[in-house]
């Protein structure tokens, strides 16, 4: 049994363990945004920081990318959230800004992680992916973050946001950290998932029913709370039954909600997927 203290440190490292293991949605220039490269960290030096718990997934994200930026003593963190506000109303926020200790150059960053399905029935390669519920599509995160997100510093009021930082914005390299764990349709590992790299694909999706066959009920399974979808599948939670999964997986469906789902299969290997509500 661990310790109280190891057991947290155990479950915080899988939180940057699952980060720095993620692939960027794309490398380099693409779709008018370049992508940040994250710096080498040493995990094994790390002393993570408690995140609170209650914090949305993206937001957890944000806290595990600023202890890694900080561990990797490559940047500075000159701003966290900065509220770009007119009247006091927020109109936006910058998620960070980053300085080069060697170069001295300023970097804007947006990050984003994402869970993405890829549905091979739409047509437009860069529309399949989307969230599990078929919301959140990547091209419109993308899109918002190129055309809104990131000319706001532009704008009057990010001018004047800055200015307290003694930043100008022609001064910033804008650059985003879009991450994503993508998941093909079941038995279509070998699918074209252009414009996104292989390496990406983490697992599978597939609708209740086919998830209620038997070709699935000799395995163990166990429903990952949302704050451990970052995590590799690992041996220390409560493993179930297909029976008992099934039932939990219902109770997510009729909330019109697709729960991830970790499995154990007999020969002890593990594997992600999500089962839909709506295939």
């Amino acid at each position: 049994m661990l310790n109280c203290r190891a057991a947290f440190i155990f479950v915080f490292m899988l939180d940057f363990e699952g980060f720095i293991q993620t692939q960027p949605l794309w490398t380099g220039d693409s779709f008018g945004l370049h992508q940040f490269k994250m710096p080498s960290v040493d995990l094994s030096t790390l002393k993570p920081i408690p995140i609170p718990e209650n914090l949305r997934l993206g937001h957890r994200v944000e806290h595990v990318f600023a202890q890694l930026i900080t561990h990797s003593k490559q940047y500075d963190i000159i701003a966290h959230n900065l509220q770009i506000q007119k009247e006091k109303i927020t109109q936006g926020e910058l998620d960070f800004i980053l300085r080069d200790c060697a170069s001295r150059e300023l970097l804007h960053i947006e990050v984003s992680y994402k869970f993405y399905i890829l549905d091979p029935t739409l047509k437009i390669p860069i529309q399949r992916a989307m969230g599990p519920n078929r919301k959140d599509q990547f091209f419109a995160k993308m899109e918002k973050t190129r055309d809104r997100q990131l000319p706001i510093v532009f704008t009057p009021n990010g001018r004047q946001a800055l200015q307290k930082l003694n930043i100008e914005p022609e001064d910033l390299i804008q650059q985003c950290c879009f991450l994503g764990q993508l998941f093909v349709p079941f038995q279509q590992e070998s699918m074209d998932v252009t414009p996104f790299p292989k390496a990406a694909i983490i697992g599978y999706w597939l609708g209740f029913s086919a998830f209620s066959k038997i070709t699935f009920k000799s395995q163990s399974y166990y429903m990952p709370t949302k704050a451990e979808w970052l995590h590799a599948p690992h041996y220390a939670v409560n493993w179930q039954s297909h029976g008992e999964i099934l039932t939990s997986i219902s109770e997510h469906h009729a909330q019109e909600r697709a729960p991830m789902i970790w499995i154990q299969t007999t020969s002890g290997s593990f594997q992600k997927c999500f089962v839909v509500w709506w295939a």
